[in-house]
This record gives structure tokens, C-alpha cells and sequence, in this order.
């Protein structure tokens, strides 16, 4: 009977379709790269139709270090007891009980244990007012997803209640008309959220649907412009090796490495540009072998298509992202593509030049540590040693990195070539000392007999190698 009485007095869920009226996200401090609060305001109408999925798409740049907060379990959200240590943030709700009695609920967010291929995950517990004496408490779960389209994070809420338990047991109808999440910069005293290292125009957009309209999502937006990007560090580095037994002469194919690395708080790399030194060339024929544009993105390259392989490290993340190098259809020339996964899905594809140059662009704006790219050698490989790499000068690599900032950098790079190379011997042993008049002693002969011959044996040594 009170069931049916609750029931009578909720607005039905097709009287009016959804909306989403306002949106407001902004950071405490607008610095480019700063460690702020961020506060993301989303009100809803239209009262009867409930919010069903909410996904929030942060702009590119803004990321947080779920690697920092203690983690809660599902266990521990579940009863309410997350540790205050993986306390990341605060929510408040608006809703409407019955369609007629508003409640603001506030709650907290937590850093919940991620699922696998997750980069992040978070809890929200909402306690409704006076403890939960009439209502529960209303708990769940946001997952985070990388968008391939710009490397921004989506931070997804599926399945709102629109039904909330009382402790008589009963399932009071309730609307949702706004909330407000607000992300810690710093937690624990160490940085949690950061802000785009870009200065140009960074978009939140609120993208929602109804349990009375499950297929149709209306959005809205707000947008924040970073300041002082002037004011980032920006200092990549790069080192590079190359060369393997049997491999150094002229039409070997050596194995080719290169590492970038940067610090946490720099900017981001937004383009890097490698060209290979002259003393390298590309193996022609290895280009016919290519990936299809359709293929590339689920990672479903065929492996006469693989040329290598490629790891990167985040601060962010608590394990690297691994996978892949291909050749991916291109323009003219075939792309280098890169499927790395981990905790992430990450696609990457950059430009081949006439000239032996790589050039990534449209990276994403997330703290890289420690990026290497690596081209296997031998008959497969796609490197060609155009004169003996063992002999100087080293090779001579040329890069050109550029920042979310605007800042760039030029740097020439000599290779650290390996595979048995050592240092050149003279032609000739030669036999240090003033010479004397007169026959030479027993002593003196063996002694220059012994360098001759140890001389000898390293020659023949080296033309081994």
C-alpha cells in the first residue's frame, strides 16, 4: 500500500525529455601545469526524466596520479570504509525524492582500485542527510577511459540510481537535478590532479542520457584557458644505440634504439622529430610489407608488418605501456605506428621521410619519464649500415622536440654503437726506448719478441670481431 503511494506521487519518466542547462569546469589556478583543484558543476532538467549515464570528458592535459592516494577496495567502498589516505575529492547532488522533496546529498570520491585496462578508477559514497536514517547510502563507481580522438581522459558514472533504498525497506524514487565534483590538486601533500602544460583553449563536456530515453545523449560544455606556459620547463632528452655482432659493415642491418626522457614537471611533448644519421640507410624492400588503416587501431597488424618495438613509462601509471612497431599505410611513404598497452590503450602514428627522418606529432599531453623506440636488425630489419659503424666518428643522430608550451629544443646526438667493436689498433708494434750501441741483450730480443707477438694476437683478434 505505501509502496503504491510513493509510486502515485513520482512524476512519470516521459513527462519531460532531459536536459542539461549549465555546465561550469574550472581549476582553482589556471597555470599551465599547476597542481589545482578542479571543479566541474553539471545541473540537469528536466524534473521525471532521471540521469541514467554520465560521462565527463576532461580536457587533453588535465590528468590525475592515481599512483599517489592509497587505493580502496570494492569491499571497503561498499561499507562505506575507505581509508582517508585514498580521499581525492568531494561531491555534492542535488535530487529530488518523490518529485517533490529536494535534498542536497554531498559525498566523498575515492581512489578505488582500478580494473584491468583501467588507468584510474574511483568510488563515490553520497550520504544523504541525517546519517542515512532514511535513506542509504548511495554508492558508485566512475572508471576512466583514454579517448583515442585527443588523448583526453573520460571519467564515466553508468547506471545512476534513480531509486534509493530507505532503511524501512522500501525504494523511494529519486531525480537527480545537478552535481558537483571537485578533484583535489594535491592529496597527501603529493600532486593528484595537474593542468594542461598547453595554453590554448582546454574543454570540459558533460555528455548524459535518461532511463527514459537510454539512446539519446545531450551534452553541454565549459572552457578554461591555461596561463604562463612560458614559465614550464621544457628539456627532453635522447640517447641512442645501434649495432650487433656481424652487423657493422657495409649492408649490415643493425639493430637501431633511441630513448627520450623527461622530467614530471616539464611540459609535454607534443612533437618529436628524429632523423637517422647518413651513416644509415632503409632497407627499401622492407617497406612493401604494410598494415591496413583499419587494421592498425585494434591492433590486428599482421606480424610481416612488425619492424620493432616500443615501451613507455609514466608517473601516472604503475606499469609501462608496451607493444608493437609497424608499418601502417601511409600518404606516400609507409607511417611508423605504435600499439602500446597497459593500464591503457595508447595508438601512435608518425611520418617516415625521404630523408631518414621520424617525426611523431599530436602527442599526448601525459607525463612521459621514458619513451624508447626500437627497430630490430638483422635479415628482417630496416636499417642498412651505408660504411663500417665501428669506425669514428660515431653516428650522429639530429632531433628537434617540441612542447605543449611552445617551446622547442635542437640537440645532435652521437650513437653509442655496440655488437664487438673496440678500440682501432696501430698497424705497427713499436718498441718504446732509447736504442744502443752494440749487441742487444738476451733480455731486450725476448722481451720485444713477446710485445711482437702479443701485438700480433690482438690483430687477429679484432679482424675476428
Amino acid at each position: 500500500m505505501l509502496t503504491a503511494a510513493l509510486a502515485a506521487l513520482a512524476i512519470p519518466a516521459s513527462a519531460q525529455a532531459l536536459t542539461i542547462p549549465s555546465v561550469t569546469a574550472q581549476p582553482a589556478d589556471p597555470q599551465a601545469g599547476a597542481n589545482s583543484k578542479f571543479t566541474i558543476a553539471t545541473s540537469f532538467g528536466q524534473a521525471g526524466d532521471q540521469v541514467q549515464d554520465v560521462r565527463i570528458g576532461l580536457p587533453p592535459g588535465l590528468v590525475a596520479d592515481p599512483t599517489g592516494p592509497a587505493q580502496c577496495t570494492v569491499t571497503q567502498l561498499n561499507a562505506n570504509a575507505c581509508p582517508a589516505p585514498s580521499d581525492v575529492g568531494d561531491l555534492t547532488t542535488n535530487l529530488s525524492v518523490l518529485g517533490i522533496v529536494p535534498q542536497t546529498v554531498t559525498g566523498n570520491l575515492y581512489n578505488l582500485v582500478p580494473q584491468p585496462g583501467e588507468p584510474a578508477r574511483f568510488g563515490i559514497v553520497l550520504v544523504p542527510p541525517l546519517g542515512g536514517v532514511l535513506l542509504e547510502n548511495i554508492i558508485i563507481q566512475s572508471g576512466a577511459e583514454l579517448r583515442q580522438s585527443d588523448f583526453g581522459l573520460d571519467s564515466v558514472i553508468n547506471d545512476i540510481p534513480n531509486v534509493a533504498n530507505t532503511t524501512l525497506g522500501l525504494g523511494v524514487p529519486i531525480d537527480i537535478t545537478s552535481m558537483t565534483v571537485t578533484l583535489s590538486g594535491t592529496v597527501n601533500g603529493q600532486p593528484f590532479v595537474r593542468n594542461p602544460t598547453s595554453c590554448t583553449a582546454a574543454t570540459t563536456t558533460v555528455t548524459a542520457n535518461s532511463y527514459a530515453s537510454p539512446g539519446t545523449f545531450v551534452s553541454g560544455d565549459d572552457t578554461f584557458t591555461p596561463t604562463n606556459c612560458g614559465a614550464l620547463a621544457f628539456s627532453p632528452t635522447f640517447s641512442a644505440r645501434m649495432g650487433s655482432p656481424g652487423q657493422n659493415s657495409p649492408l649490415g642491418k643493425p639493430p637501431v634504439s633511441t630513448v627520450i626522457e623527461q622530467d614530471a614537471d616539464e611540459a609535454g611533448l607534443a612533437q618529436a622529430a628524429v632523423t637517422l644519421p647518413p651513416d644509415l640507410g632503409v632497407d627499401l624492400a622492407q617497406l612493401n610489407e604494410i598494415c591496413p588503416l583499419g587494421a592498425f587501431p585494434a591492433g590486428a597488424c599482421p606480424p610481416s608488418t612488425v619492424v620493432g618495438s616500443a615501451n613507455a613509462t609514466s608517473p601516472l601509471l604503475t606499469q609501462r605501456l608496451a607493444g608493437p612497431v609497424v608499418l601502417v599505410q601511409g600518404a606516400v611513404l609507409p607511417d611508423i605506428g605504435l600499439n602500446l598497452r597497459g593500464p591503457l590503450s595508447l595508438n601512435l602514428r608518425g611520418t617516415l621521410g625521404f630523408e631518414g627522418s621520424v617525426t611523431f606529432s599530436g602527442l599526448p599531453d601525459i607525463p612521459i619519464s621514458h619513451f624508447e623506440l626500437s627497430f630490430i636488425g638483422g635479415p628482417e630489419g630496416l636499417n642498412v649500415a651505408n660504411r663500417e659503424l665501428c669506425l669514428p666518428p660515431p653516428p650522429l643522430f639530429h632531433e628537434t622536440f617540441t612542447g605543449h608550451n611552445g617551446a622547442t629544443t635542437s640537440l645532435d646526438t652521437p650513437a653509442t654503437v655496440e655488437g664487438g667493436c673496440g678500440p682501432a689498433l696501430k698497424k705497427k708494434c713499436k718498441v718504446k726506448g732509447k736504442k744502443k750501441k752494440g749487441k742487444k741483450s738476451e733480455a731486450s730480443a725476448a722481451k720485444k719478441k713477446h710485445k711482437k707477438k702479443a701485438c700480433k694476437k690482438k690483430r687477429k683478434k679484432r679482424k675476428k670481431r
